[in-house]
């Protein structure tokens, strides 16, 4: 029996509020591991404790020290600022694309949507949970369909098992833990390779950060195509499209889709964004 692992973080936009994302990587242990140690110096590299996405977006946090003055957090970033921040994200986003075996997924919520469906179909949300569990379970799901494809290749005593590793979080971990049980018996064929999740510090996992920046990179893609469409895609996204499998775009009509004719052997939402990648 071998493991694997996956690492998933939210994002969700601060203040004004349209998407709500969980995403992240999914592998084989030792991919993941190797992927660990390589985030570990490269934060060493740059004298960072941590990557965040949203935080180097605006050069806060731990990156306020590449600032021109890094008291004067709310000037604009000049030219050169950009350029560093720039090569800082690129350098991890790299550490991503390079290592082959991890593999991108996510799902992203349109909360407008989701409130407008709880107004206009309430006995059908009823049957839908919060848009973390929503985007966390579908998440999971994915990921149980990736590892029953991939236990295929195996005889039964070789195939392998998954646990899904998310950031911590004070409001939802112990409902979403807790509901693994249920999960499973409403999602037997997806849920057959996977362990209970857990949840750890991103700080300890370093592979919780790379799930954060693909996390922020798939919900600023679906923002952007959403409410400013003539952006181009961001240099990041670009970038890390090559190592996803299936990210999901969750609207009113999958909303409805989902709680009327989900079935347990597939996800019957069509994924905005595919590559046929496997791990």
């Amino acid at each position: 029996m071998w493991l694997a692992a996956g690492y998933f973080d939210e994002s969700t936009d601060e203040f004004e509020d349209r998407c709500f994302t969980v995403a992240g990587f999914i592998g084989p242990h030792f991919a993941g591991l190797s992927l660990d140690m390589k985030w570990k110096d490269r934060l060493e590299e740059w004298n960072l404790d941590y990557f965040k996405a949203s935080e180097i977006e605006g050069g806060f946090g731990q990156f306020a020290q590449y600032r021109d003055d890094p008291n004067a957090l709310t000037k604009p970033l000049s030219a050169r600022e950009k350029d560093l921040i720039k090569a800082i994200k690129t350098s991890f986003v790299d550490l991503i694309c390079d290592e082959d075996e991890m593999t991108g997924i996510g799902a992203v919520l349109l909360l407008r949507d989701y409130q407008v469906f709880k107004l206009q179909e309430p006995k059908l949300a009823a049957k839908l949970p919060n848009p973390y569990t929503l985007c966390g379970q579908f998440v999971m799901m994915e990921a149980g369909f990736e590892m029953l494809a991939c236990n295929e290749r195996y005889p039964t005593r070789l195939q392998g098992l998954m646990r899904p590793v998310f950031d911590s979080h004070e409001d939802y971990s112990f409902k979403f833990q807790h509901g693994f049980d249920s999960f499973c018996k409403k999602n037997p064929t997806c849920s057959q390779f996977l362990l209970p999740p857990i949840y750890e510090d991103d700080q300890t996992y370093h592979c919780l950060q790379a799930a954060d920046c693909l996390a922020y990179e798939a919900r600023r893609l679906v923002d952007n195509a959403l409410f400013d469409p003539k952006r181009p895609e961001r240099v990041a996204m670009a970038r890390l499209r090559q190592t996803v499998s299936k990210i999901y775009f969750i609207k009113y009509d999958g909303l409805k889709l989902i709680a009327e004719k989900q079935r347990p052997d597939f996800i019957s939402l069509t994924p905005a964004l595919e590559n046929k990648r496997r791990f």
